[in-house]
């Protein structure tokens, strides 16, 4: 009798384990990924727009250092409408993002409201431009740029401890906030006090600011 009831609740746990991985596989990760997926894309967009913007700044200052004939001056008016509008276009699209310096402040409140999360550590990943700047772009000194041409990527990384449920519930809330941000990486691992995990979030945002997230 004892031999049975012991192999009855390993598969009864067998199947809550795999009603969990289910839950986490349809409820969670897909529309995750699928949700990554149309942001990679929106950064591929972004960065066409930057090298576009690029190119216009590099021809901008072409024709700035022109002899200033009406020929000339017709072509670096059309040249400033075309870099206004494309410098529009990116700040609108990182503008919907999140900022930097909120993004700590935005991953630890939001953990707060989850009593059965348990935060564990914060780390800022740093930043990297999302285009590399042009070996055509003018040099230092050949004259002042129209506008700034950089975007930059902000990484961090959560830790945190807590039940399955709650792991689920805190990464579906950070997905319902207004504003923007990426996911990069999302981990939830088991631990021996069983249904504890271990999650490890990391995300990213863009901004046209550089410089260190501070924790």
């Amino acid at each position: 009798m004892g031999a049975r009831s012991l192999q009855e609740r390993g598969l009864l746990l067998g199947a809550a384990v795999l009603v969990l991985l289910w839950v986490w596989d349809e409820w969670l990760f897909k529309p995750l990924e699928q949700r990554r997926g149309e942001l990679l894309t929106q950064v591929a967009t972004l960065s066409d727009d930057l090298r576009q913007l690029d190119a216009l700044t590099v021809a901008w200052q072409v024709s700035a250092n022109a002899d200033p004939d009406a020929a000339a001056r017709a072509h670096l008016a059309a040249l400033a409408e075309a870099l206004a509008r494309a410098s529009g276009t990116v700040a609108a699209k990182s503008g919907r993002m999140v900022a930097p310096a909120q993004m700590p402040a935005v991953l630890k409140d939001m953990l707060g409201h989850f009593r059965d999360l348990e935060f564990l550590s914060l780390e800022g990943l740093g930043a990297e431009p999302i285009v590399p700047a042009s070996k055509d772009s003018p040099a230092a000194g050949a004259g002042p740029a129209p506008v700034a041409k950089t975007v930059f990527r902000h990484g961090m990384r959560i830790r945190f401890r807590g039940s399955f449920l709650a792991a689920t519930d805190y990464l579906k809330a950070l997905e319902a906030l207004p504003f923007g941000f990426f996911w990069d990486r999302v981990e939830l691992r088991a631990t021996a006090r069983s249904p504890t995990v271990e999650g490890t979030l990391i995300i990213y945002t863009i901004s046209p600011v550089n410089g260190w997230i501070g924790v």
